[in-house]
This record gives structure tokens, sequence and C-alpha cells, in this order.
């Protein structure tokens, strides 16, 4: 997940069952959200029990409102996706209006 998710994670529902089922994989902008997510991870998320890794990868420049925006424009987001989860959108009418 992105910095803007990762930083929300105790204001979703249930928090503690989705620390207590899973590891959290974030991926930070730049090395100010890293920063940022490292402390938010240390000082809220550690203390409730949260298990996340912050990575390290190249990040595309691209966000999820941005595919949601397009999905209408093959053009614009199949290579922005993974062919199978395109065509599951496609598939299912996820985001589309």
């Amino acid at each position: 997940m992105g910095a803007d998710m990762f930083l929300t994670l105790a204001d979703w529902k249930n928090p503690k069952v989705i620390f207590k089922n899973a590891i959290i994989a974030a991926i930070p902008r730049n090395d100010s959200d890293k920063s940022d997510m490292t402390d938010y991870y240390n000082r809220v998320l550690k203390p409730l029990g949260a298990n996340a890794v912050i990575l390290d990868n190249p990040v595309e420049q691209v966000s999820s409102t941005y595919i949601r925006d397009n999905i209408d424009k093959p053009e614009l987001v199949s290579n922005l996706l993974d062919k199978n989860v395109y065509e599951y959108i496609a598939k299912n009418n996820i985001y589309r209006k």
C-alpha cells in the first residue's frame, strides 16, 4: 500500500484484526514519506501489534485515483497494471461509472 493508506491504518475498522492476520507492506513515494511512515509505525502501529515492512522499491508515479479516472482508456492504464488485474477490473466493471 502507499503512504496515504499506511498513515491511516490505526483508523481502519478493526485494525487489530488486520494486524493479527497480516503483515503490512508499504511503499513510500519519497524520503519524507519513508520518515513519516517509520515514525508512525513506531509510535502508533507497533504498540497496536502491527507487523509492517516499509519497502525501498522504486515507485511508479501513478495514483489509484488516476487509474480509477482512466479505467475506460486502456491505452493509459493497461501498462500500469498487471494484465490479470486489468482484465479482472474490466470484466467485473470495477471503477466504472
